[in-house]
């Protein structure tokens, strides 16, 4: 199980001592439900902040001697990005953002999301550790919420900025993600895929007009 999984949801109906069955807190739209999915946001924060505070002392235990990725870093990837979805933060139980919720997720992303992925990101430290993280959050660029995919772009950057220099070797790998989104049919997608043209071109040194086309 990841790290950092939310908490067993309750049933969606229970029996009471009658025997009938009862509307518990996650269901409906009602202020109970409101409470507990407000609640759950804030676990996820909390669980976000822990993960990334015992990445930043891991010495040991996400690679093996062979240099493979072990159990655990994929438990603790997977923890990290189950909070990319954008559905698992709307307050309606259809799980349909509004613009609140956008405007939520995106603060958690930044505030919360990133900050953990680049820290698992260092504390991996290795090609294969970084190449099995890109490619998961690259594969969020392809998320039908066009808010998921700004969100991919963004992390991607900051995974750029923040890990350094040796994270260069991963461009060829995030090109092609960054060049599809440049053509979104989204407008919010395309302004972020080219502020992460800009600034992948800035980091690298290098001409990537060629490469974005």
């Amino acid at each position: 199980a990841s790290d950092i999984d939310e908490p067993a949801r309750p049933t969606k109906r229970a029996k009471g001592k009658s025997g009938a069955a009862v509307a518990t807190p996650e269901a409906g739209d009602g202020p109970a439900s409101l409470r507990w999915r407000t609640q759950q946001r804030l676990v996820r924060e909390r669980a976000l902040e822990v993960v990334r505070t015992l990445c930043e002392h891991a010495n040991d235990g996400l690679m093996d001697q062979q240099g493979q990725l072990t159990a655990q870093f994929s438990d603790v990837l997977e923890g990290i990005l189950f909070g990319m979805d954008i559905s698992r933060h709307a307050l309606a139980s259809s799980g349909k953002a509004t613009k609140e919720d956008s405007e939520y997720y995106h603060g958690m992303v930044e505030d919360h999301l990133i900050p953990a992925l680049v820290q698992l990101a260092k504390a991996g430290g290795e090609d294969v550790a970084w190449q099995t993280l890109q490619h998961a959050v690259l594969a969020f660029a392809k998320h039908a919420s066009p808010e998921v995919r700004v969100a991919s772009l963004r992390a991607t950057v900051s995974l750029f900025e923040d890990v350094g220099e040796p994270y260069i070797v991963l461009l060829a790998d995030t090109l092609p993600t960054v060049a599809e989104l440049l053509e979104d049919k989204e407008t919010s997608v395309k302004l972020e895929a080219n502020k992460a043209a800009k600034k992948l071109q800035q980091l690298s040194g290098e001409d990537l007009t060629t490469f974005l086309k």
